[in-house]
């Protein structure tokens, strides 16, 4: 097997979907921290794999891999791409049944963590930005930076505690939308 070539690890390029979201048009390889037991593939109905977790904690999403992207109470913004994508991935880990429900916490704790990350990057280019605009917009997307830099603690905590209330059928093992298949006549 040849390593997946990588263009940027610190972002994703997706697609949005009618019936997924969201699908990633480059790989993707992220250390997230996070060692699994073993190290761990989820293969398509073709045999490819989608995706590989390795003891080193590295996180390889092969282009095409689709999430829906945000769940809890935030929408779709350029900096929860990442978040749910790592965090889907997990989940998806754990719908095969593949990782046990101890794994479950700490990939909640891993979007909050790429929440707050991203938020931080997305606050900077605005920041940097703004030393190129005009004094109204600079002032505009300087506010803008200091608003995500001030809430996205409490947003990416509120996004934890709602994934962690209410979305724990969707880590357990089960029916996984990667294998459905629909026959048209």
């Amino acid at each position: 097997m040849t390593d997946p070539i990588v263009v940027n690890p610190g972002r994703v390029c997706y697609q949005e979907l009618k019936h997924w979201k969201y699908r990633t048009t480059q790989d993707r390889l992220e250390n997230i921290g996070i060692v699994p037991p073993k190290d761990l593939e989820i293969k398509d109905k073709f045999g490819e794999v989608v995706m590989r977790w390795t003891m080193d904690g590295m996180l390889y999403q092969r282009h095409g891999y689709c999430t829906d992207g945000a769940s809890g109470p935030t929408i779709d913004t350029p900096d929860t791409m990442r978040p749910a994508h790592n965090h889907d991935g997990g989940y998806q880990f754990g719908r095969a049944g593949m990782i046990g429900p101890e794994y479950r916490d700490k990939f909640d704790r891993l979007l909050e963590r790429c929440l707050i990350e991203d938020g931080n990057i997305l606050a900077k280019r605005l920041e940097d930005l703004a030393k190129t605009q005009g004094w109204f917009d600079a002032l505009q997307s300087r506010a803008k930076a200091q608003w995500i830099h001030a809430t996205i603690g409490a947003r990416a905590h509120a996004w934890y505690m709602a994934v962690h209330q209410f979305a724990g059928d969707a880590f357990k093992p089960g029916w996984d939308p990667i294998n459905e298949e629909k026959i048209a006549p």
